[in-house]
């Protein structure tokens, strides 16, 4: 039992020595148990909050209508109905947050072959 803890502390130690000779990783650790910590506490936002969002629905049935609805206030504001060739301009001008693509026909596919809707969003747009 005694050698079995003084292996622990040894390999410890060792652990502790390999991370304080590694830079970056202790500012990680610095950052992730101070100022990440700090700012959730004091009231840092990550939910969405009124975001504008198109949706081109192609379906135009019921369980797409419903998905629609489904974006309500105050994560979203009303969702518009746009054409599939408006897309990438509005996303463009910032006109909108979010666009939600409901490929035709969705109301038909049974739930083992619904294929998830296609979210763009202009924070992973590449100019």
């Amino acid at each position: 039992m005694r050698q079995w803890i003084l292996n622990v502390l040894y390999l410890g130690f060792k652990e502790i020595a390999s991370v304080l000779r590694d830079v970056a990783m202790v500012g990680l650790i610095i950052y992730v148990f101070t100022v990440a910590v700090y700012s959730m506490a004091t009231g840092l936002k990550t939910e969405v909050n009124n975001a504008s969002v198109a949706v081109v629905d192609a379906d135009r049935s019921t369980l797409s209508s419903r998905i629609k609805d489904a974006l309500q206030p105050p994560y979203f504001s009303p969702a518009r109905d746009i054409d599939r060739s408006e897309v990438d301009e509005l996303l463009d001008k910032g006109s909108y947050t979010f666009v939600l693509e409901i490929p035709p026909p969705a109301s038909k596919r049974t739930s083992s072959q619904i294929v998830a809707p296609r979210f763009k969003s202009t924070s992973t747009r590449r100019p």
